[in-house]
């Protein structure tokens, strides 16, 4: 589940979340399709089947899901990506904002030159 307070703070990121969704469903699916796939070959099997035609779409079908698993897989980590980087940079800035409204005084541990500024 999502945390609501971060979904607050991703207002123009929300697309990423709703990008990551999809493809996990459609992932879901392609899996759904394998198996399918995978349990049609093991029943031609078991009935003894000898043809390559029987074979042969299922298992075609079987690695376009797989080819199809991948690019939603690879979507995936890109658009989580992306939106770790969004997140986290936004963060920074609003850290760096209340730092530096709250008026902390510097010390040996802190100081608000080491903090990055996000423009």
């Amino acid at each position: 589940m999502f945390d609501k307070r971060l979904l607050e703070l991703l207002d123009a990121d929300r697309k990423y979340v709703v990008f990551m969704v999809i493809c996990n469903l459609l992932s879901t699916v392609s899996n759904i399709v394998i198996t399918f796939s995978i349990c049609i070959l093991v029943n031609q099997l078991l009935l003894g089947k000898t043809e390559v035609t029987d074979y042969a779409a299922p298992f075609i079908l079987a690695l376009a899901a797989a080819a199809v698993r991948f690019v939603l897989s690879l979507l995936n980590g890109r658009f989580g990506a992306k939106l770790g980087t969004n997140a986290k940079e936004m963060l920074r800035k609003k850290i760096y904002d209340k730092v530096a409204r709250l008026g902390v005084r510097e010390t040996d541990d802190l100081s608000l030159a080491r903090l990055p500024r996000w423009q």
